[in-house]
Parts: structure tokens; sequence; C-alpha cells
């Protein structure tokens, strides 16, 4: 056997290695590229819950959305009682009104005019997704959805 086809053999004999390590390596680099499927995600991570588990994340979601309604109230109350009071104050005494004219009047702040803090209230079903979706409602591709457990 001469030098020229030790080498042609050599070289085959990469190629083909290469060949099936690309086979191989395919449905690992496609899984890193492919969108999961959120439906599926969602499907597979239910069958993963018992129903006692399904019901207590629900009932966690329900207490937490009241939870968060009763903080936004507080916030609420406490803001417009702040913004009485100093108006009150002005209105009392005029010599405070001239000498500083915005406090007596505050902006009310935009967010306050529409929802105030009731727009960061999280629904019931928002929170649940939440808590049942986990870490799942980040992944970027398959393969991390595999990692996590978020696809079979």
């Amino acid at each position: 056997m001469g030098r020229r086809e030790v080498i042609s053999i050599a070289a085959f004999a990469a190629v083909l290695v290469l060949g099936c390590t690309a086979a191989a390596l395919a449905p690992i680099i496609q899984e890193s590229y492919e969108k999961p499927d959120l439906a599926k995600m969602r499907a597979y991570r239910m069958s993963l819950l018992t129903d006692a588990q399904v019901l207590e994340l629900h009932a966690r979601a329900v207490a937490d959305s009241a939870k968060q309604k009763q903080w936004a109230d507080e916030q609420d109350k406490a803001f417009w009682a702040d913004r009485n009071r100093a108006i009150t104050e002005c209105e009392s005494n005029p010599a405070n009104k001239l000498r500083d004219p915005i406090h007596c009047s505050p902006p009310i702040p935009i967010e306050m005019m529409y929802a105030g803090n009731q727009a960061l209230v999280e629904p019931v079903s928002a929170l649940f997704e939440d808590y049942v979706m986990g870490i799942c409602s980040t992944v970027k591709n398959v393969r991390e959805a595999r990692h996590y457990r978020c696809l079979p």
C-alpha cells in the first residue's frame, strides 16, 4: 500500500466519522433553535400535577390575588388621604396657599387618575398560570424546555 492510498483511506475515514457525528448531533442542534410549543408545555406540566396540587395552586393564586388587591386598596386610600389632608391644610390657612401654591393643589399622577394601584393586581388566572408553568414560561428553545422538565 502506497502513501497515497493510506492518506486516501484516512481522509475517507475522517469524512465518515464527521458525517456520523453530524447525523447524531443534528437533532440536538435542531432542539437548540426550535421554539417550544406553549400548549404542549402547559399540558405536560399539568400532567405532572395531581388533582390536589392543582387545587392547591389555584387556592394559592386566589389568596395571592386577594392580598394584592388589599395592598392596592390600602395604597390608593393612603394616597387620596394624604392628598386631601394637604389640600385641607392649604384651604384652612390662606398664607400657606400663597407661600406654596403647588403644595396646595398637587398634580394627580396619571396612574391614579385611571385605575390607581388596582392596575397592578394580577388576576387569579394569570397567577395560576404562573404557578403551573414556573420557569417554563421563560424558556427559549426545546432543549431548555426538556432540561427544566417543561417537555417530556
